[in-house]
């Protein structure tokens, strides 16, 4: 079984760009998911218990 430097420039680039829409994907539901009506006095009364 022969591998082509090619073939693994493409799976690294490949890897790497599904690893960032992931993240992306991942901070745009987070940050979807904070500034929702019903989760948002949730998570803010937990930062004023955690910091005041």
């Amino acid at each position: 079984m022969q591998i082509k430097s090619e073939s693994t420039i493409d799976s690294n680039s490949l890897f790497f760009l599904t690893l960032f829409c992931m993240v992306g994907l991942a901070v745009i539901l987070t940050s979807l998911f904070l500034t929702h009506p019903a989760v948002r006095p949730l998570w803010q009364s937990l930062v004023m218990k955690n910091f005041y």
